[in-house]
């Protein structure tokens, strides 16, 4: 990622997606990581309640990006000052689906301060 960073810094939102796309190692290293799990790794085609999705904040509305579905999903109005939040309620909207299940993690990708 940091390799990814440092080649498209500079470059609008449309060019670096593009460029993500085509970025060979990432999908590379994700296929690799993949493989060395402890459990089975599953067809593209199952479906699975496991694994990673996005949620952003584009033009005041929160998207999940769920590469097992056909495109984003709009979930709820937000702003910048209140995404994590909202963001938040949209995980425990996930959570409460199976409240017994402790298979939940949540990561944030923030900018930084300095």
């Amino acid at each position: 990622m940091k390799e990814f960073i440092k080649k498209t810094e500079g470059l609008k939102s449309l060019e670096k997606a593009e460029m993500l796309e085509k970025w060979q190692d990432i999908g590379n290293c994700h296929q690799e990581l993949a493989q060395e799990g402890q459990s089975s790794v599953p067809q593209a085609e199952q479906l699975v309640d496991l694994h990673f999705i996005a949620l952003v904040n584009r033009d005041g509305t929160i998207y999940e990006f769920d590469g097992r579905k056909k495109g984003p999903i709009p979930h709820c109005c937000t702003n910048e000052h209140d995404f994590i939040v909202d963001a938040g309620r949209v995980c425990r909207k996930f959570m409460s689906k199976n409240p017994d299940s402790l298979r939940f993690t949540a990561v944030a990708l923030v900018k930084s301060e300095s």
